[in-house]
């Protein structure tokens, strides 16, 4: 069994304070039809993201630090992560015209959140 030193549980405690409520808050796995509650730091639930290629996760993780660190515009992460979701609709037999009309859903709000950030910046 882990134990941690009461040193971390403290520092971790800490940390989830300061953070509040943004420490607890989820959302739903982007796989389409998926319903599963995830941390926000993720795309997918573990059983969907591990059905996306390596190559793809890769890329999604790459282009995401790159946009967060400010070295990439958002738009490779919203590609890489467009690409994750098509690949699991398409592994699970979604019917393309639902998944085209949900990605233009989800590309429509990542454009609109983007704009957002940069509009109050």
């Amino acid at each position: 069994m882990y134990v941690r030193s009461k040193q971390k549980v403290d520092a971790i405690s800490s940390r989830d304070a300061a953070l509040g409520d943004a420490a607890q808050t989820c959302h739903v796995c982007q796989a389409i039809g998926c319903t599963r509650m995830i941390p926000p730091k993720h795309l997918m639930c573990p059983q969907h993201w591990l059905e996306v290629p390596a190559r793809v996760r890769a890329l999604v993780n790459t282009s995401l630090t790159e946009w967060l660190e400010g070295r990439a515009t958002v738009r490779p992460y919203a590609i890489a992560r467009l690409r994750a979701i098509v690949h699991v609709g398409i592994l699970h037999g979604e019917d393309m015209r639902q998944l085209e009309a949900e990605l233009i859903e989800k590309e429509k709000l990542l454009w609109a959140l983007h704009h957002k950030q940069y509009a109050t910046a």
